[in-house]
């Protein structure tokens, strides 16, 4: 065999071999975060999906989202934030996608309140559950609630997408009832409007 044709054979080989290795990133699918579920306190710290975050990471965890036109986000504030943070954020959502954006802001005493008594379980389209802004299947609920510290006065926040089905809402309730938690309701997102 000619050296020259040698050398186009390798290069043809090689050329697969890169090909092959970068196929499973090119056609895999990223799954589309629904929703995304943003806590600011007057101190500095975010919570972003359930991650405590500064406000300096806000940009690369916004980055990281993989949305769509119907993402959804829910900001929660301290009213003590200088409005530009909250306007900064609402503005990296948007440039990132998110058009659906719902906030609500707090007293300083009633966001401490909040953040300490409401858990959010947001039942979405996928059925799949962001609990506390950390995405679960239905399944593990249940292991999360055990490793969670509950308050006493605890507050549920049930939100259901438009596209869930019965049976996922059904399987919360029953497991929340089971478990004798009991101080729950129901919100829309028309409710974060701030």
């Amino acid at each position: 065999m000619k050296p020259s044709l040698i050398l186009i054979v390798a290069l043809a080989i090689s050329s697969c071999a890169k090909e092959t290795q970068q196929s499973p990133d090119k056609y895999q699918e990223k799954e589309i975060d629904e929703m995304v579920d943003i806590r600011i306190s007057s101190d500095d710290q975010i919570l972003f999906n359930g991650n405590k975050i500064s406000e300096s990471s806000l940009y690369s965890h916004i980055q990281n989202v993989t949305v769509s036109e119907d993402t959804r986000a829910r900001i929660i504030f301290d009213e003590n934030v200088p409005i530009g943070t909250i306007m900064h954020t609402q503005e990296l959502l948007y440039k990132r996608g998110v058009k659906r954006m719902y906030a609500k802001g707090f007293s300083t005493e009633e966001f401490s309140n909040y953040d300490e008594q409401v858990i959010h379980i947001d039942i979405l389209d996928t059925n799949k559950l962001l609990f506390d802004g950390n995405l679960l299947y239905p399944e593990d609920l249940e292991i999360a609630l055990s490793n969670k510290d509950l308050p006493n006065n605890m507050e549920i926040v049930i939100t259901v997408s438009e596209n869930a089905t019965f049976g996922a809402v059904y399987d919360v309730q029953k497991l929340l009832a089971v478990n004798d938690l009991d101080n729950i309701s129901n919100q829309d997102f028309t409710e974060y409007q701030y």
